[in-house]
């Protein structure tokens, strides 16, 4: 697999990071829930005569943070369509050097939350 120079650095996507920071909320997280149903029955003055408690477990649906979820993606969609012809020999500063403000804050964001990684090539 041949990777693509960004001034002098290998960048990937971190799916695992992504998703770490979609998740990162202790009250999204999927947990247990217990529904219990009770049905009653009465005799003909309306007295309870009887009951019948039903419960159901089951696990929450996975739940995501939206505004983080939306800002990492703009970001994303920044980077990428920044298109600008970079020499993979110029250093980053020169690379990026003349970029928008908004693709810098955007590139920054995403390393800052790990969703963008720099790795190592040998």
């Amino acid at each position: 697999m041949e990777f693509i120079e960004i001034g002098g650095s290998f960048f990937t996507i971190n799916l695992e990071a992504f998703e770490a920071r979609l998740n990162d909320n202790e009250d999204l997280v999927a947990k247990e829930i217990t529904e219990t149903e009770v049905k009653k029955s009465f005799d003909e003055e309306g007295k309870v005569i009887g009951h019948v408690e039903t419960y159901l477990t089951s696990q929450k649906s996975k739940e995501l943070n939206g505004p983080i979820f939306q800002v990492l993606v703009g970001c994303l969609d920044k980077v990428l369509e920044y298109d600008v012809d970079v020499d993979g020999a110029m250093g980053f500063e020169l690379a990026f050097g003349n970029a928008p403000i908004s693709v810098k804050l955007a590139f920054n964001t995403l390393i800052n939350y790990g969703v963008l990684s720099e790795i190592e090539i040998e």
